[in-house]
């Protein structure tokens, strides 16, 4: 039963041409380093095979001569996968284990393998780019990953089924032709997890065959049964309504007319995105949003004009960073409120390089930052908001905390997750009719309605070639109803920019890069339709609907739109089946990376193939089967699909159009 997995006399295993082993991470105060304690320290190692696998390693210069590593690893008939649990005792020493890395794997690939990092609604990225550097990130959307070596039709998954969202993140890193990658579990730093501790959650991993699609059905079998999807918020008609997305940020005159213009061209309800609404400059003094850059009043004003007018409306803040270089933050004791790190300093990050003041991250438990969000969010419900934008929530709020004036254990836990989520829940409490939104596609599905992401604009915001998303979220979630919408997708090219911010780093002219970059535009909105987000433009104007120079790209806007809107039952909550079984020619797209913070010598240009017509395959509450497709392209294209018989297609689609096709119709 067990002849795929194999041990050396150290207790390392080999899967598959994969070593799978474990590191457990101890020290004995915060202020000193921490001690890498692997199989290959302990004194013996005994295997036992009956009907599951059962490692046990003993002794140890350091924790002692008593101290055990044991790892269960249980295989499933069905699916051929293992589930593992590590756990260890007798730890006589003064050293505290802080980190569980489990199970830490290590494989020879070529630098063409690919890993899918669980970013947004999920990254493919290559060997090359993962050499950089060793790097530790979040399981920022979902708690999984798979790597995919280069020229083979399977690839390795890697899960932590963990239904109560533990603190943990992940390491990856590929150095000389060897990636090696594990799951990190920070351990509550309390008495009783000193001498001895278990992995709260098994730990899923295996070979399987395909691509991403079947690695997120893989989790999906899991995830589907989990509260958060079984306890998901029901959708909100506002939401399910909305065709398009405007991203604006700016004042009420450059904000609302071009929602409304596009509102009026369409027919079809629009949302509204509105940015800069603040009198605080952005990625600045949060969280002192309040008043509104134009006044009170007048903020007032517009949002119930918006409300008439049918144009359903949020506005951004930012729902966990406080800026350490104000005023505000050191005369309401924002260092109690701060994630402080292992070495004591604050989580602190420089979003903004024109301001350049310092955003901190909020830990789940600070009671005073909570209390500043509620003023603010009963300040905008007051005027009549309907919709709030808590930004980085979903993104963020996974890592450990060490700070010594809050009331949970340093290091891990599940207190992130409830601090935040009690947080958001008496906002909805004190405001049950606001609609809540976050960053990233997230499984705070039963937290908030809608969360924005990036991933159609990925080459824009990264700019990287060895990265592309792919909609492996969609492959798990897209059923729920839950909201996704996003883009960064601007008609000219060109982002906006903030007045509050110094001049001399505006970019001093602009080009007609609408017109070098011809394809990016348009993809970006097309992959929000064949991935079955909504829709979103960014920055628009009304000279984009007025001046002739931009007619494609609005009338693309205005297309796109309606398409979702007319598809809706499909795009908002169908199942989403593998894309296997389509063809079509692949071209050169050339991709600006330009967002609000990229300086003029900073802006990059990659070149990429890209399929000419982008697909997705649906099948909806009754079981049919349905290909969307969309070709961003100014010429039509040609493609063959396959159908629900298995048998193959030609279908063409005209220039800069969308296409909803039947699978289960014959010819």
């Amino acid at each position: 039963m067990f002849e795929d997995m194999t041990f050396s006399q150290q207790g390392i295993a080999v899967y598959h041409g994969i070593e799978v082993s474990w590191c457990l991470a101890a020290a004995a105060s915060l202020d000193e380093k921490l001690l890498l304690i692997l199989p290959e320290n302990m004194t013996s190692f005994h295997l036992e095979k009956s009907e599951n696998i059962r490692a046990v390693w003993q002794g140890h210069p350091q924790m002692g001569k008593d101290f055990q590593v044991e790892v269960i690893w249980k295989k499933d008939d069905d699916t051929q996968l293992y589930s593992g649990k590590l756990s260890w005792r007798n730890n006589s020493s003064n050293l505290a284990v802080e980190e569980i890395r489990f199970p830490a794997l290590s494989a020879t690939l070529d630098e063409d393998s690919r890993f899918l990092k669980p970013d947004n609604l999920g990254e493919l990225v290559t060997m090359r780019y993962a050499k950089i550097k060793a790097k530790r990130s979040f399981y920022a959307s979902m708690q999984w990953t798979a790597i995919f070596p280069a020229g083979k039709n399977y690839g390795f998954y890697l899960d932590c089924r963990d239904s109560q969202h533990f603190i943990k993140q992940y390491d990856y890193q590929y150095s000389d032709g060897i990636f090696t990658h594990s799951p990190v579990f920070y351990v509550p730093l309390l008495t009783e997890n000193t001498s001895e501790f278990t992995l709260p959650y098994c730990c899923t991993f295996g070979r399987f065959e395909g691509f991403w699609y079947e690695a997120a059905q893989i989790y999906r079998s899991w995830a589907l049964k989990q509260d958060w999807y079984i306890n998901c918020l029901p959708v909100r008609e506002q939401l399910y309504d909305t065709a398009m997305w405007v991203w604006n940020r700016g004042t009420p005159e450059e904000v609302i007319p071009p929602a409304e213009r596009l509102r009026k061209d369409t027919g079809v309800p629009i949302a509204l995105d509105w940015y800069w609404w603040h009198s605080n400059p952005y990625d600045t003094d949060y969280p002192d949003f309040w008043p509104p850059r134009n006044g009170e009043e007048t903020f007032k004003e517009n949002i119930r004009y918006l409300n008439e007018q049918n144009i359903f409306v949020q506005v951004y803040t930012n729902g966990m960073t406080w800026d350490i270089d104000t005023a505000s933050f050191e005369h309401n004791n924002g260092r109690d409120c701060l994630q402080i790190n292992r070495d004591n300093s604050p989580t602190a990050m420089m979003f903004n390089p024109y301001t350049r003041h310092r955003l901190a991250i909020m830990c789940g438990e600070a009671p005073g930052y909570h209390k500043k969000m509620q003023f603010l969010a009963d300040k905008l419900a007051d005027s009549g908001l309907p919709a709030l934008y808590l930004d980085m929530i979903g993104s963020y709020a996974f890592s450990p905390c060490r700070n010594k004036a809050h009331r949970h254990a340093p290091g891990g836990g599940t207190y992130q997750k409830e601090g935040y989520y009690a947080y958001v829940q008496e906002i909805r409490r004190r405001h049950p009719d606001l609609i809540l939104s976050t960053e990233y596609a997230s499984e705070m599905i039963d937290l908030f309605e809608s969360f924005i992401m990036l991933d159609s604009s990925l080459e824009r915001c990264y700019g990287s070639e060895e990265m592309e998303a792919v909609p492996a979220f969609q492959a798990v979630y897209h059923e729920s109803g839950t909201t996704i919408f996003g883009s960064y997708a601007i008609p000219d090219g060109i982002p906006p920019w903030d007045p509050r911010w110094p001049d001399k780093d505006r970019w001093q002219f602009e080009e007609d890069w609408h017109r070098q970059f011809e394809h990016q535009f348009f993809i970006e909105l097309a992959r929000c339709i064949i991935w079955g987000i909504q829709p979103c433009v960014c920055n628009l104007k009304l000279a984009h609907a007025e001046d002739p120079e931009f007619a494609d790209e609005y009338s693309f806007i205005l297309k796109t739109a309606q398409f979702y809107h007319a598809n809706r039952e499909i795009l908002a909550g169908a199942r989403l089946l593998s894309p296997e079984g389509f063809e079509c020619e692949y071209i050169p797209v050339k991709f600006m990376k330009r967002g609000i913070f990229t300086l003029r010598e900073d802006m990059n240009i990659i070149t990429r193939k890209q399929p000419a017509v982008l697909h997705s395959f649906w099948q909806d509450a009754d079981g049919k089967k349905i290909l969307i497709a969309a070709n961003y392209t100014r010429q039509e294209r040609v493609f063959k699909y396959r159908t629900s018989n298995g048998a193959y297609r030609n279908g063409h689609i005209p220039p800069l159009s969308f296409a909803r096709i039947s699978l289960d119709k014959e010819c």
